[in-house]
């Protein structure tokens, strides 16, 4: 083993692990800094992951710039939920529930059937 300056790894290298850092960060919804890791792995020496990476840019920033939906009524929380579960987005659709039954007319309950 030599002493001195530690190795780097290679371009291709950091490459793939910048792309794995951000489809970490893509699969936990943090589509912002996901994004930003995508570009750079796009900038990178392998073709096939610099492919990949700008596919996923593209799809970070649609998905960073979508407009969190405008939830009035307690039909719109469930409603809104429904989807979330459907997702697989199961804590952000038990907060939509929640928010749905505080808003429910008087007498509706967790128990009641929406109409």
């Amino acid at each position: 083993m030599r002493k001195g300056k530690p190795q780097t790894a290679p371009p291709q290298e950091d490459q793939v692990e910048v792309f794995d850092k951000a489809v970490g960060l893509f699969h936990a919804g943090d589509f912002a800094q996901a994004g930003i890791l995508f570009e750079k792995a796009a900038s990178g020496p392998a073709l096939g992951v610099s492919h990949a990476a700008r596919v996923h840019a593209s799809i970070c920033a649609q998905r960073s710039n979508r407009a969190a939906p405008e939830l009035a009524s307690a039909e719109d929380h469930y409603n809104f939920a429904i989807a979330l579960i459907n997702r697989r987005e199961l804590p952000a659709a038990e907060d939509h529930l929640v928010e749905a039954l505080k808003l429910a007319p008087a007498g509706i309950t967790s128990t009641t059937r929406w109409p």
